[in-house]
């Protein structure tokens, strides 16, 4: 079996000092990102269990909870999770998948009105929500911890992180080849992110392993080695 590739380099303290450094820093709103990304969605369309793997956290969370679900999907591209688990799932789900501006432009020609999604380019203004989802994209968000405080504005009953790049770790920006071009990215200590969930009144209530990642070109210190999956639900209901 192959080595797993780096793709990650450097060690930084913020995503400006990132894109300082490189002269080839982009960011995940490119053509080949957004190709690629309807091209997934097209297989999902064609095939959702494809997807099945994908989100087997989501799915138990939905489906211990009520009917009529709400869940607010922060980076969900062009649905990826969404379209495995409303196969799995009986019951309607009231859908909304918060994402940059090129994947909101594209998403109608993809799904028109047929599939019971929303897509918004900024965090949008929900009552009763159950669930916030983030899969692999606290990671690519500049200003995180502003962002879940924002989030946690929806008071949504559950947090569900997936695959999320934290552990105990130092909190540092890195790079990662995405792609064709190099993308800002974070690895986060894990007590920083339940100290801030704490403060937001949220309490974690289960966790297990992510995927397993390479990072042999960096200190010892610095490698995370897995990623991780956490839920936190809200302390007053």
């Amino acid at each position: 079996m192959s080595k797993p590739k780096n793709v990650w380099d450097g060690v930084y303290a913020s995503f400006h000092e990132v894109r300082s450094s490189l002269d080839d820093c982009g960011d995940m709103g490119n053509d080949v990102w957004v190709d690629k990304s309807i091209a997934r969605a097209k297989e999902l369309l064609d095939d959702p269990a494809l997807g099945n793997k994908d989100i087997e956290l989501l799915a138990f969370a939905c489906s211990a909870l009520d009917s009529d679900l709400r869940v607010v999907d922060f980076g969900g591209s062009l649905g990826f999770s969404y379209l495995p688990l409303k196969a799995h799932l009986p019951h309607w789900i009231d859908y909304h998948i918060v994402e940059m501006p090129e994947i909101c432009q594209v998403a109608e020609s993809v799904f028109g009105d047929r599939y019971g999604l929303t897509f918004h380019t900024d965090i949008p203004k929900l009552d009763k929500v159950d669930i916030v989802y983030l899969r692999t994209s606290l990671q690519y968000t500049e200003y995180w911890k502003h962002t879940l405080c924002l989030l946690s504005n929806l008071r949504p009953k559950h947090f569900l992180f997936c695959h999320l790049s934290a552990g105990d770790i130092p909190t540092y920006a890195s790079t990662q080849l995405y792609y064709d071009r190099r993308v800002p990215y974070w690895f986060i200590n894990i007590g920083e992110l339940d100290k801030l969930m704490e403060n937001l009144d949220y309490t974690l209530m289960c966790e297990s392993p992510g995927k397993t990642i390479a990072q042999d070109n960096f200190a010892e210190e610095y490698q995370l080695k897995q990623t991780c999956n956490r839920m936190f639900s809200r302390k007053i209901p």
